[in-house]
Order: structure tokens, then C-alpha cells, then sequence
């Protein structure tokens, strides 16, 4: 994009227009926008020097113009010096950091969604052990009435079998066994 287009945009974003503008602050805008621009470009080259610049054993070993298995030798104490070595460079590279971060982020989210799936799980058990606590309330009730009934047409059975007479005065004869 060149320069003048970039500085119009800007401009726009922040709500003024560029026309309006005097010479003078055209001119100001465009030397600052110079020097955005060359710190954009250290920026992005640094950015890539950072994550070009790593080293491992096999790239050690090019360098120093011998073979792997030279590094590997007397107890692979080259070989364990260089990934020490690669371990303490990687500590302090923001975008080793940023992964590391980025991997501990979604370990927490993914804990974060299993404790909610949990909860949501807990909270539909609470739903349900509520409505069979009424379910079996009214169960409990209807088995009360149902009972109570029963009782009542025992007694009146009880009635009929000692006095040998329905409810219109009319004989039974008793049945033997």
C-alpha cells in the first residue's frame, strides 16, 4: 500500500479527512508515517529472525562440519550440552512462550468445558430428583386415599357379615366355607 493511500486510511479511522488537512500537517503525516513504516520493517524483521533463528543437534553438527554421531559420543555429552543449551535459548523466545501459553490456555478451557458439562449435569440430576420427589408425593397420596378405602369397605364388609344385611335391609345369606 503506498504511503499516502495508508495515511489517508488512518486518518479516516481516527474520523478526519485528509483533504481538509493543511500542507503542512500533510507533510508532518508523511514523515511519520516514514517512520512507522521503517519500525514496521525492523519489527517484521525481527519477528522473523526470532522465529528462523533456532539451532538442534543436526544443525550444530553442519556447522561445526562433523558428523552426528561425533555429537553422540563419551556418553552423548555434546548432544545433552546442545539441548540444555536449546532449552535455555527457547526460555526466553516470545513465541516459544506463546505456545507454551496458548497449549496451557486450552488445557484450561478444555477443564473449564468439562466443569460445565459437569454442572449442567448436576443441575438436570436436581431437575429430575425434584420432579419424582412430587411424582412420588402424589403417588403416596393416591396409595393414602386408596388405602383409606379400603379400610372403609372393609369396615362396611365387617358390617354386613355381622349383621347378615346390605345397606337396604335386605338378608344375606351367609355363605359357609
Amino acid at each position: 500500500m503506498e504511503i499516502h493511500d495508508c495515511i489517508k486510511e488512518k486518518i479516516e479511522a481516527i474520523g478526519e479527512d485528509y483533504d481538509s488537512l493543511k500542507p503542512f500537517m500533510q507533510e508532518y503525516l508523511q514523515k511519520i508515517e516514514a517512520i512507522i513504516a521503517e519500525k514496521t520493517q525492523t519489527k517484521e524483521a525481527a519477528i522473523n529472525t526470532l522465529k528462523s533463528n533456532s539451532f538442534s543437534v543436526s544443525s550444530i553438527s553442519k556447522e561445526l562440519g562433523c558428523s552426528r554421531t561425533t555429537l553422540y559420543n563419551h556418553n552423548q555429552l555434546l548432544k545433552r550440552y546442545i539441548e540444555h543449551s536449546m532449552d535455555v535459548f527457547e526460555q526466553d523466545n516470545p513465541f516459544t512462550l506463546n505456545d507454551v501459553l496458548s497449549a496451557s490456555k486450552s488445557r484450561l478451557q478444555e477443564q473449564i468445558n468439562l466443569m460445565i458439562d459437569r454442572d449442567i449435569s448436576i443441575e438436570v440430576l436436581k431437575q429430575e430428583k425434584s420432579e419424582l420427589t412430587k411424582l412420588l408425593k402424589e403417588k403416596n397420596k393416591e396409595i393414602s386415599r386408596l388405602q383409606a378405602r379400603v379400610n372403609e369397605l372393609s369396615v362396611q364388609l365387617h358390617q354386613i357379615n355381622i349383621s347378615g344385611k346390605n345397606n337396604n335391609g335386605q338378608i344375606i345369606p351367609i355363605k359357609s366355607k
